[in-house]
């Protein structure tokens, strides 16, 4: 037989690979050798030394790559050689075997994913849109409609705390020691539900001192209805959170609540991804980070769990969503915060806040406080705080508070408190307590369901149901608590018909006039503003001291007009005819002041025999003397 040269080429390569290889199958061998042994105050040298005396191998490292001088505590019990090797470095280093070598290396870490399915313990159904975290590095996902999750661990520790959370079961954590990839299921415990039992001692469903196990098997749970074609939504109707990141504070719903929930929606869907909407109903925990910076809600230091993760600073570029802040925050466009802000918020557009803000809160257009504020909001636009407001609310448009003021609200056009108001409203248009105010309200139009003592009102128009002090303004109007209304025709020794209004209240109320004398030679026309005071004498009896000033108007036997301004001190006395009639006279002063630039004297004096009777003063330009009114009114149906 002969052989080729390939053919012994061939015979050598062969034995050469079948040698290496049954000297590293060996080292492996050795590898696998069971040790038990205790180190104590030890070197890492010394440890290597002792594992390849065990293994009878040498280990080959760069002295760079470990701490030969580092103490060492281990504790080895019945553990492979290779098991002891990782213990002692715990994952940083890896080895490969050449010949009768282990040589050491850097480990070079891969990604570590967890992968599983989450369940109802009790059911075994899989359960979808579950949050999975890891509180350490903000890593997170959610399972799949199949309840399946793979989470990525890229982290420099080997230690990672996993937590799961979904609102309708119980939370679980778990500590992960993980060198590699694994799988992991979760088995989560329904949370139990305590039945809703109506709250009256005479239900047969509601237990007695005496009998207290004896409860129904089936418990009529009490739920309002919800007209369907109707303005109004129950108050226990509960949004879509998974779309509605903000909570809602509100008893009654109308129209404008759920074009606010539309919005608040809309804007929801479109700003914040979707699995943020889901750990945000998922989380409960609430995550603490000193600082975060971000582009988007869903682009930033925070990551995905930015709805549960509370910041000392935050800053960002275009938009910014987070669980709290406690110091400060700083938005280019727009700053969302689910809870609550500690500090100062500053915004380009605008700042959404779930709950409450201590502190100063900036924004270009907007600030929405769905909870209290409690310091001072300021915009371009609008202010508007869903419960208390304790502070300054300035706005260039609009200041909302639905519940309490207490502080100052100033605006360009419009302050609305929807409960209580206790301290300023000021806007140039129009100011409004839909409730109760027991503070200051000054503009053009005031309007308050009541003003308590303490409360004031000075504007043009000043509207209310009842009040406790007298508004300043040139009209008032009072309803059924105080209000005071008079409809009076009257005549006196000058005019022919006189027809008063009079508005406000009892202490102070506005008079609106105008009179005319038809059957006079020169016909008389005066139109007067004034105010006046109402005192109870008793019985059926009132009094009014009623001062007013106005234009009146003479045209003469040329058809030409002169003027005057007619000053009138009215003491009037009111006797109750029937329940909504008085008759009413009394004596007068009044005082005649005549326009330099009235016609003429060549063609008689203006306003001749006026009085028909002796004045008690009388020069060319200024008339005073007593005269007399009386005539019927009508009251209102309530009050004085």
């Amino acid at each position: 037989m002969s052989f080729s040269v390939r053919n012994i080429i061939a015979f050598w390569t062969l034995s050469v690979c079948l040698l290496v290889h049954s000297s590293a199958l060996a080292q492996s061998a050795n590898l696998e050798r069971v040790v038990t042994a205790r180190f104590s105050d030890v070197s890492v040298e010394e440890v290597l030394s002792y594992l390849s005396a065990q293994g009878n191998f040498k280990f080959s490292y760069n002295s760079s790559l470990i701490d030969e001088d580092k103490s060492v505590e281990l504790i080895l019990v019945n553990k492979t050689i290779r098991e002891a090797i990782g213990l002692l470095f715990k994952g940083t280093i890896r080895y490969k075997v050449q010949g009768q070598y282990v040589i050491l290396l850097k480990a070079e870490r891969d990604p570590v994913y967890v992968s599983g399915v989450v369940y109802d313990a009790v059911s075994g159904k899989k359960l979808p849109n579950v949050s999975i975290y890891e509180r350490n590095s903000l890593t997170s996902t959610i399972t799949n409609q199949n309840g399946y999750y793979r989470i990525r661990l890229n982290h420099t520790k080997t230690i990672f705390k996993l937590s799961v959370s979904e609102p309708e079961h119980e939370s679980q954590t778990l500590v992960i020691k993980i060198l590699q990839s694994e799988t992991k299921d979760w088995a989560l415990q329904p949370k139990v539900k305590q039945p809703e039992l109506p709250f009256d001692d005479n239900s047969p469903y509601f237990p007695s001192l005496i009998d207290t196990v004896a409860v129904p098997k089936e418990v009529p749970i009490l739920v309002p209805r919800v007209p369907v074609t109707g303005l109004l939504l129950s108050e226990y109707s509960v949004a879509d959170t998974t779309d509605n990141i903000f909570p809602i504070y509100r008893k009654d719903s109308s129209r404008l609540f759920r074009f606010w929930d539309e919005i608040k929606s809309r804007f929801s869907r479109m700003m914040i991804a979707r699995s943020q909407r889901i750990h945000d109903k998922n989380v409960t925990d609430t995550l603490s980070r000193p600082f975060q910076l971000s582009l988007l809600p869903f682009l930033g230091t925070n990551k995905l769990l930015s709805g549960s993760i509370e910041n000392r600073v935050s800053v960002n570029i275009v938009m910014g969503y987070s669980a709290g802040v406690r110091k400060m925050e700083f938005g280019g466009g727009l700053n969302g915060v689910r809870r609550n802000v500690n500090g100062f918020q500053f915004a380009g557009i605008g700042n959404i806040v779930g709950k409450n803000v201590t502190g100063v809160q900036m924004g270009g257009v907007f600030n929405t406080v769905l909870g209290e504020t409690q310091g001072v909001a300021m915009t371009l636009g609008w202010n508007h705080t869903w419960k208390n407001m304790t502070g300054l609310q300035a706005a260039g448009l609009i200041n909302i508070t639905h519940k309490e003021t207490r502080g100052a609200q100033l605006s360009g056009v419009l302050n609305v408190t929807g409960k209580l108001s206790k301290g300023l409203q000021m806007a140039p248009i129009l100011n409004v307590v839909l409730k109760e105010s027991k503070g200051w309200q000054v503009g053009l139009l005031n309007f308050s369901h009541k003003i308590s003592k303490g409360g004031h009102q000075i504007g043009f128009l000043n509207f209310s149901d009842s009040s406790a002090t007298a508004p300043i303004g040139f009209l008032s109007f009072v309803g059924k608590g105080n209000g005071y209304k008079r409809f009076e025709v009257a005549i006196d020794e000058i005019q022919s018909a006189n027809i008063t209004f009079k508005t406000g209240v009892p202490a102070l109320y506005n008079i609106l006039t105008l009179g005319s004398n038809f059957v006079r030679a020169y016909e008389l026309v005066n139109i007067g503003y004034g105010f006046g005071r109402a005192y109870k004498l008793g019985g059926r009896w009132m009094m009014n001291t009623d001062v007013t000033g106005g234009l009146i108007v003479e045209y003469n036997q040329y058809g030409e007009i002169n003027q005057g301004v007619l000053w009138r001190f009215d003491l009037g006395f009111e006797k109750f005819l029937a329940r909504n009639s008085t008759l009413t006279f009394g004596p007068s002063i009044k005082a005649l002041v005549i326009d330099p630039a009235n016609s003429s004297y060549a063609n008689g004096k203006p306003f001749k025999n006026m009085p028909t009777y002796q004045a008690i003063r009388s020069t060319e330009r200024f008339t005073l003397w007593y005269g007399f009114q009386m005539g019927l009114r009508i009251k209102q149906r309530y009050g004085d």
